[in-house]
């Protein structure tokens, strides 16, 4: 179990905006979570947030689903240490966001990325207001 930093790989994720989730969290209510002082929301998407799937799509890893999640806090609690039965990849769009691993931890600026493999434990640590996406090959 392993990850990996990429720094400033995927600046074209960081043109999401408030604005945008707002307006899609208008469309799709019933498909989100609450996680603490964390939103998730869940597609189907349109417009911006497809075309971000159709660019991450032609990646090598075949990045096919997105989940936004967003929080206006400052500070604030996530949904805890955990890991993913997927292949995961985090990309900041607005905000800095950092990472707990079990062998160290690591702060993400928007379009920087973190690739985590399926089983490895980690642990969101909200920084400021932020919006992050979290691609997977499900």
């Amino acid at each position: 179990m392993t990850y990996r930093i990429e720094r400033k790989k995927f600046l074209f994720v960081t043109g999401i905006t408030w604005n945008h989730v707002d307006e899609q969290f208008k469309k799709e209510r019933d498909t989100h979570e609450v996680r603490n002082d964390v939103t998730l929301l869940m597609g189907p998407y349109d417009g911006l947030f497809r075309s971000l799937i159709n660019q991450m799509y032609r990646e090598p890893e075949a990045w096919r689903v997105m989940h936004i999640y967003y929080s206006r806090c400052k500070q604030g609690k996530s949904g805890g240490r955990h890991y993913d039965e997927m292949n995961v990849l985090i990309v900041p769009s607005l905000g800095r966001i950092k990472y707990r691993m079990d062998d160290g931890e690591v702060t993400l600026n928007p379009g920087d990325a973190l690739y985590i493999d399926a089983g490895t434990y980690h642990e969101a640590v909200l920084l400021e207001p932020r919006i992050t996406c979290s691609f997977s090959s499900l």
